[in-house]
């Protein structure tokens, strides 16, 4: 019977000092990266665990008003503007917020894109301009129609 309950002692110290199965937030990480759950951004991905921020700054400049414009960032629309004087501008900040870590430590890639209708003719112009981000830094993109 000793063996018996010793074997289960073991077994169960086993399974709760286990980073990957214990039940115990400050011993658990879920995914094998060396950060416990509670502080890993991302507990279920091995590769990712820290969460960053940086700030993109996007002008845009015209000498060839009128024109509407606008801005994605990764495909996803985030403002517009309209221009009716000649060298004009406008400035938008986004903060972007992105999980790092084993391959892209500290930064990440974006695609940032405006798209213009007007100014010399009707044609819409896009303009795409690979970004990398860099945790807690400021980008400045410039797009000029």
């Amino acid at each position: 019977m000793k063996t018996v309950i010793g074997i289960a002692i073991i077994i169960f110290a086993a399974i709760v000092v286990n980073p990957t199965s214990s039940p115990l937030a400050n011993i658990r990480d879920s995914d094998g990266d060396g950060y416990l759950d509670t502080v890993d951004a991302a507990p279920n991905d091995p590769l990712l665990w820290v969460e960053g921020t940086a700030t993109i700054e996007v002008r845009v400049f015209t000498k060839h008003p009128p024109v509407d414009y606008a801005i994605s960032i990764n495909g996803v629309y985030k403002a517009h503007g309209t221009f009716s004087d000649v060298w004009s501008f406008d400035k938008h900040t986004f903060t972007q917020t992105f999980l790092h870590g084993k391959y892209n430590y500290g930064q990440i890639q974006v695609a940032i894109s405006g798209t213009a209708v007007g100014g010399l003719g009707t044609v819409p112009i896009h303009i795409e301009q690979p970004t990398t981000l860099k945790n807690g830094q400021t980008t400045i993109v410039q797009f000029y129609t």
